[in-house]
């Protein structure tokens, strides 16, 4: 059984569990646990997946994986509505399918990637086959963390939501992040049908997405939403428009 870290807070009927994406951690969901708690609308459940932040590394970081090891967190919570963010969007696509009998009321799915060309894919798996990398100060591993994570720019070096994203060991330092969860990604269109039969899901992604489109999500989702004015970690940018989003689907489920 892995051992998560994992943040939790609220009160209330609804369970709102946030899936950050890859290399992050549950850090970057302090935007939204702050609307949500301010606006008293439930519990909320924040992990650090495998191989991520203050989690363990494993040997495989398989979608399945990943959701498995959520189960022991979440399945006792009545009333479940999945927030999942590029990698953690395909996460939540499993854990919707319903083959884990959970009680899930809604997913959100922010700016998981869309097409996945053969030779962007041998990248990634040569990637993950590389030595991790050892940096000679804490600077430098932040600044290839907020490069690589898409959040340069968006979040500052000294912003304390980064201390989760660095480790520091008898070589220097490097990213918490396990190198091989690069090799998590796929093509998933078949994964958001299996979610969409069993749950009310919803695509989303910002209007400068630079990892996917809103025309490659609609492929899957017809209604997938314009995050209009955001990036790829919109839900850092502006956790109140996701928040609007969510919103619309708990009050229309039929989309």
């Amino acid at each position: 059984m892995v051992n998560l870290f994992v943040q939790k807070g609220g009160s209330g009927n609804i369970t709102y569990v946030l899936l950050h994406g890859l290399g992050c951690s549950s850090d970057v969901w302090r935007g939204l646990i702050s609307v949500i708690e301010k606006k008293k609308a439930g519990k909320w459940i924040a992990p650090d997946m495998r191989g991520h932040g203050r989690s363990e590394w494993q040997d495989s970081y398989a979608l399945g994986h990943h959701a498995t090891d959520l189960i022991p967190i979440i399945r006792t919570e009545k009333s479940i509505f999945v927030v999942g963010h590029s990698m953690g969007a395909l996460v939540a696509m499993v854990l919707a399918t319903g083959i884990f009998d959970l009680s899930i009321k809604g997913v959100l799915g922010i700016g998981p990637k869309s097409d996945w060309p053969a030779e962007e894919r041998k990248k990634l798996i040569a990637f993950a086959n590389k030595p991790t990398r050892w940096f000679k100060s804490r600077e430098e591993a932040i600044e290839r963390y907020l490069l690589v994570s898409g959040l340069k720019g968006i979040l500052k070096p000294g912003d304390d939501r980064l201390s989760s994203a660095i480790f520091q060991g008898p070589e220097g330092f490097r990213l918490s992040a396990d190198p091989k969860t690069v090799a998590v990604g796929g093509p998933a269109k078949g994964l958001y049908a299996a979610a969409s039969y069993a749950s009310n899901i919803r695509l989303a992604c910002g209007e400068y997405d630079n990892v996917t489109t809103i025309d490659g999500l609609r492929t899957w989702d017809p209604d997938a939403v314009v995050l209009r004015g955001l990036s790829h970690n919109a839900h850092v940018e502006d956790p109140n428009a996701v928040w609007s989003v969510i919103q619309s689907l708990e009050n229309n489920p039929s989309g």
